[in-house]
């Protein structure tokens, strides 16, 4: 498989400590003429996207004016072969699992170094997902789970629609916005969707729905 070559990043984060170090770690991995931009708000992510092509995109997942796994859902429409990687210091899976959704390739926490952090984004280039060791053991453990019940979950259209939307972390608010039905509608196809699949949480529900093939990333 043909190597990458990474020369422009962009970086949404909006610390300023955080801006420098994973600022300092693309350089390390890529050299001084990797040209960076820095934006710290979502609401920036289409411009910056239309107006220019990057090869790299880095995601925090907490931002001012929003979830960064929304600014992933807006850089993939623009430009779907862009590679998204959340750099984040959430390892739950109600962070992992709706990221992965939404179509991030790559999942770095914020504890690591610095020089670790450039060896993960250095490997992209070499076709090799960029993942902290705790999330690779998280998804690993996931994948070797007991094979599930065959089955398929018997949704109706409405369901699987409102299933999507809890995947990629929508509130029941923005289902309910976005489906154009009250918010009483949405929680009681949620609990239907929970009941159908035996969970209990939204991670699980994220989780047990990939794994059955309901959904795909």
């Amino acid at each position: 498989m043909k190597e990458k070559l990474l020369k422009k990043v962009l970086i949404l984060e909006d610390h300023k400590d955080a801006q420098i170090w994973l600022s300092e770690a693309v350089e390390l991995a890529y050299g001084e003429n990797v040209k960076i931009t820095v934006i710290d708000r979502i609401i920036a992510v289409n411009s910056f996207l239309s107006e220019s092509r990057y090869d790299l995109f880095l995601v925090d997942l907490n931002l001012p004016d929003g979830s960064g796994i929304d600014a992933i859902n807006h850089a993939k429409k623009i430009d779907h072969q862009l590679t998204c990687i959340v750099t984040t210091i959430y390892s739950s899976d109600s962070h992992l699992y709706p990221s992965l959704r939404a179509g991030a390739s790559g999942y770095i926490l914020k504890d690591e170094t610095k020089e670790s952090i450039a060896e993960m984004l250095k490997n992209i280039e070499k076709n090799i997902p960029a993942i902290s060791a705790e999330i690779a053991e998280k998804l690993l453990s996931y994948f070797h789970q007991s094979e599930p019940s065959s089955a398929q979950p018997n949704f109706t259209a409405r369901e699987q629609e409102t299933l999507s939307y809890i995947a990629e972390g929508c509130s029941v608010k923005h289902c309910a916005s976005s489906m154009n039905i009250s918010h009483h509608t949405v929680s009681g196809y949620v609990k239907e969707i929970y009941k159908k699949l035996g969970v209990s949480s939204r991670s699980e529900l994220t989780r047990e729905a990939m794994r059955k093939g309901i959904l795909k990333r």
